[in-house]
């Protein structure tokens, strides 16, 4: 949808009928990447850099105070109140005229500027006439018609010579201006899209349906909320894709590292023909001339054994026992290494299963995870929430609930913090899949049916969802136990029945 200045001055009219005077309890960015103020009425979301740059006030958001631009913004405007919001004649320039005045009396006031031009938009934060803050900044090489420069004057975007407008400039439309504060709003629509909207009537969408709003702000919210929404599915799935990349890559690399590791455990032989060497060269020693560069046995004259010529005998056997024990200590650790990569493995595996099932809600605890595969130090300071999904409840009774983990750190917090040790813990046998608890107040012993459902949604949440029956393994929890340093949501178990369920959704 395409915006103009006429449009822009009739959303600053509206923003400022419902804001002015409203206290910003809070800013930030919003989980879609738009810059948002808190107030009562929900979140003022400024969405600058979009394909049709706005602001519009959605519901109730959580705002992260990121480091840099976002978080100077936030400590500046938090527990300030909004006076005005205007908007600058000709031009898609929006701005929110903020105050506060202390204790003693002394008033301080910012200015939110909000600039909305495709690929060129903005968000910028000015006390007096000097910028504090911007989004972005650039000088005078990047950009000659006017510089960015936190600590320096705010220069406004040059006006156009003539301000363009989106209804056409026939003469029945040359008050169109004086009618941008009409009370009607001109929207057109394609089914239920939004396709535009505007304070005059526009012929060039005469093939759409065609309703007259009261307001602005609706419209433009909901045809925000739509395409933040596509915009979000887009970045969803690409850092989905991003992850899936990266655990691959990683997979391979501990592939090929165990590969290497079990050759090195297992070349016992090698070691077997060290030792052999150096006990014939201990036996035969007074047999050997000094600097002699090989020794065949009398015993086996068809060995070879390689010798130093700059030692004798006894030294070279000393040398060659060197070489046998530093083999050993090889071999056992390749075994210890060994058991921490078929731990990594399995976790990629679960991590690729994971990462088909997650959502909005989990990818961050997925990439936790990733991270975690990695062997990378988990990212602090960035200043984001990260939400924990909450796990999926299904009530099966008043009594009798059942819990499904949505992630590697959520099943294991599913697991040994909120199961208790009576409750039955479920899990598909030899495949990865989601830990499922099912909990009874009262503690009695559930049903043939209740234990049916619990491994039928272990089933569905598990990499063998699409099988028509999967062998379900369950325990009371008590009998659950984490592996030593795995990753979180890998565990070992005892005393476990097994069921053949049919996978079924919650």
């Amino acid at each position: 949808m395409r915006t103009d200045w006429l449009l822009l001055q009739r959303l600053a009219e509206e923003l400022d009928g419902a804001l002015r005077g409203a206290r910003i309890r809070s800013a930030g960015r919003t989980p879609d990447g738009r810059f948002g103020l808190g107030v009562t009425a929900g979140t003022v979301a400024i969405d600058a850099f979009g394909p049709t740059p706005l602001v519009t006030i959605a519901g109730e958001l959580p705002l992260a105070r990121e480091a840099g631009w976002v978080r100077t913004m936030a400590d500046a405007l938090e527990g300030l109140r909004i006076d005005r919001v205007r908007s600058r004649r000709g031009d898609r320039l929006i701005v929110f005229e903020c105050s506060a005045r202390s204790r003693f009396g002394v008033e301080s006031g910012y200015r939110l500027v909000a600039e909305l031009v495709p690929r060129f938009g903005n968000v910028l934060l000015l006390k007096d006439e000097t910028i504090v803050s911007a989004a972005k900044t650039f000088s005078r090489a990047d950009n000659a018609r006017r510089a960015i420069v936190v600590g320096e004057a705010y220069e406004p975007p040059p006006l156009p010579a003539v301000p363009r407008v989106l209804a056409p400039s026939r003469s029945e439309d040359a008050g169109a201006e004086d009618r941008a504060g009409d009370s009607a709003i001109y929207a057109y629509w394609d089914d239920q899209t939004l396709v535009a909207a505007y304070v005059t009537p526009l012929p060039q969408f005469a093939t759409l349906r065609m309703t007259r709003e009261p307001t602005l702000l609706p419209l433009l919210s909901r045809a925000a909320g739509v395409a933040n929404r596509e915009i979000a599915s887009q970045a969803f799935e690409a850092r989905r894709a991003a992850l899936r990349e990266r655990v691959a890559k990683r997979a391979r690399v501990l592939a090929r590292e165990r590969e290497a590791l079990a050759r090195q455990r297992d070349d016992a032989d090698a070691r077997d023909d060290l030792r052999s060497a150096g006990d014939l060269l201990y036996a035969h020693a007074h047999e050997i001339p000094r600097g002699a560069a090989s020794f065949a046995p009398p015993s086996e004259p068809d060995r070879r054994i390689d010798l130093d010529p700059q030692l004798d005998a006894k030294g070279n056997a000393a040398a060659i026992f060197r070489r046998y024990r530093k083999a050993v200590a090889k071999s056992a650790h390749a075994r210890s290494r060994l058991d921490d990569l078929d731990s990594d493995l399995r976790f990629a595996e679960e991590l690729l299963w994971e990462l088909e099932r997650t959502d909005a809600d989990t990818l961050a605890e997925v990439a936790e995870a990733v991270e975690r595969l990695e062997r990378r130090k988990a990212r602090t300071g960035t200043g984001r929430t990260q939400r924990r999904g909450k796990p999926i409840e299904v009530r099966l009774s008043d009594e009798a609930r059942i819990y499904v983990g949505r992630s590697p750190r959520g099943n294991a917090e599913l697991t040994f913090r909120l199961a208790r040790p009576r409750d039955l813990w479920f899990h598909a046998r030899n495949t990865p899949g989601a830990h499922v608890i099912l909990h009874i107040d009262s503690g009695r012993e559930p049903s043939a049916a209740e234990l049916e459902r619990a491994a039928s949604l272990a089933a569905y949440h598990s990499k063998g969802r699409a099988s028509e029956r999967v062998d379900v393994d369950f325990t009371e929890r008590k009998f659950v136990r984490r592996r030593q340093n795995a990753p979180p949501g890998l565990v070992f178990y005892t005393n476990a029945r097994t069921i053949a369920a049919a996978p079924m959704p919650a």
